[in-house]
């Protein structure tokens, strides 16, 4: 739908390149991730308080794998190192 959209009506050119080696970053890492997840943090979810936590934990391991492998465009991890610090401001402010 966003090819479509790209292609015919905004005229943009590349768009099949580009969405290409998107797909290829995100099958990437998603493998990688599964090996991860399935091997080694699927074995420690054995109740509800674990999957609460290693859940998130393995969401920031994608994160982290995606900003390993230099995936992330610039203005991109900025938004993202900038959401965190107002997270972490967030938590650590009294109340």
């Amino acid at each position: 739908m966003f090819y479509y959209t790209e292609t015919k009506f905004l005229k943009l050119k590349g768009r099949f390149v580009y969405y290409l080696k998107l797909a290829t970053k995100v099958f990437l890492v998603t493998a990688i991730m599964f090996i991860i997840d399935k091997f080694i943090i699927g074995k420690f979810i054995i109740n509800l308080p674990t999957l609460i936590i290693l859940g998130p934990t393995a969401v920031l391991l994608y994160l982290a794998c995606y900003k390993l492998f230099n995936f992330y465009e610039q203005e991109d991890w900025i938004d993202i190192r900038n959401f965190g610090l107002v997270l972490l401001r967030r938590f650590n402010s009294p109340k």
